[in-house]
């Protein structure tokens, strides 16, 4: 029997690792998605400065608007979806951290746990979902999290107007700037949104692997 346990719980310890691996690598891509972005678009901006050393290339507003916007929509929107991943992986860690304990960590004698795991005592601080903002400081780190992600929105919309001005009203690039805000304010909807709802979604999925594994094992 020991020896069962310790073979599922060498594999639940390897699937951590490399779960929590897998955390940090996709909150690293995030940062890395928006420095490129953010970099592109300074060039673009220093482009059509013409007091720049840049504004030597040959410049055409219209398209350097609409490079502009795609880099944003494409940066926010392949960041959003990596955050969407952190979250549903963050609740599969916490559910294999749990079956971890339940082989090892847990004493019958005095029913209770002999430690808490590291997820579980930093999430109801570091949480992003709204409605379990309840008091203090989960309320204020959620709230400087907001603004670094609303500021990031207004840099990229901040860079993208200036060179849409640019444009003379052109219809193209007014679309494109345009589509531009108004997916950035849904993008942040959609965050919050989901990050609310993003436990429930887990959980349907886990159901429903759960179900396609029993049938493929009948």
């Amino acid at each position: 029997m020991f020896n069962n346990q310790n073979i599922i719980a060498n594999r639940i310890i390897t699937e951590l690792s490399e779960c929590r691996e897998d955390q940090r690598s996709s909150e690293n891509r995030i940062l890395q998605v928006i420095g490129v972005a953010a970099a592109i678009m300074g060039a673009l901006f220093a482009i059509s400065d013409g007091d720049s050393i840049l504004s030597g290339f040959n410049y055409n507003p219209i398209v350097y608007s609409l490079i502009s916007d795609m880099t944003f929509l494409g940066a926010f929107t392949y960041a959003t979806t990596i955050g969407f991943e952190c979250a549903f992986r963050y609740h599969y860690i916490r559910d294999i951290e749990n079956k971890l304990r339940k082989i090892y960590e847990f004493d019958h004698q005095k029913e209770e746990y002999l430690f808490l795991n590291w997820i579980e005592v930093i999430s109801p601080i570091t949480t992003k979902n709204i409605m379990h903002l309840k008091h203090g400081f989960p309320v204020f780190y959620f709230l400087i999290f907001l603004i670094s992600m609303v500021s990031a929105m207004v840099f990229g919309i901040c860079t993208t107007y200036s060179l849409y001005t640019q444009t003379n009203g052109n219809v193209i690039a007014k679309v494109g700037f345009y589509s531009l805000v108004i997916v950035g304010a849904v993008l942040i909807l959609i965050f919050i949104i989901g990050a609310a709802y993003s436990g429930k979604i887990y959980d349907y999925s886990r159901h429903k692997a759960e179900e396609r594994c029993k049938n493929e094992s009948k």
